[in-house]
């Protein structure tokens, strides 16, 4: 299992729209954003499927999903969770997340509910604030608009770069 940290689950509580991204079986990726993501608990987070096509179809072919959280500066970071994902179209939790989208929208289609199972959480943090007895991968980055450096650490207990799963 995946700990996810109490800034994790804050920060997840505090998004708006949550950058999701698939990729096509042959890896043609799709990113989009997305409002109605729950986090249920450690291992679990629904999306409720109002408007998605390219979405929908990707995770058919691929049942793969990457979810990027940044909760402001106050969550002190930012983290990618990577999942399996199953399709739901009826069912108790299908019908609890229609609720939950009808309750806050009430001509939102909600035609299925995504379960993510969370296989991989990355922490992005700048050094000073790392955890310790973890192995971290750093990637160096540039913002050619700004001219900002930064430095985005994985830290996933076992992840390994040269494995293109991760």
């Amino acid at each position: 299992m995946v700990a996810l940290t109490e800034e994790m689950k804050t920060a997840f509580r505090t998004m708006k729209a949550f950058p999701v991204a698939t990729a096509s079986k042959g890896g043609w990726p799709n990113v989009v954003p997305i409002g109605f993501v729950e986090l249920v608990d450690d291992e679990t987070i629904w999306i409720a499927d109002n408007f998605m096509k390219k979405t929908l179809a990707n995770i058919q072919e691929n049942p793969k999903i990457s979810i990027y959280v940044w909760g402001g500066p106050e969550t002190k970071g930012c983290f990618q969770v990577k999942g399996d994902v199953e399709i739901r179209s009826s069912g108790p939790e299908f019908e609890k997340m229609q609720f939950t989208v009808h309750s806050k929208m009430a001509k939102a289609p909600a035609k299925n509910l995504l379960i993510v199972k969370i296989r991989e959480v990355y922490e992005c943090s700048p050094p000073d604030r790392r955890p310790g007895g973890r192995r971290y991968f750093n990637f160096f980055l540039r913002d050619p608009c700004r001219d900002l450096s930064w430095t985005i650490s994985a830290a996933h207990v076992g992840s390994d770069r040269r494995n293109p799963s991760s």
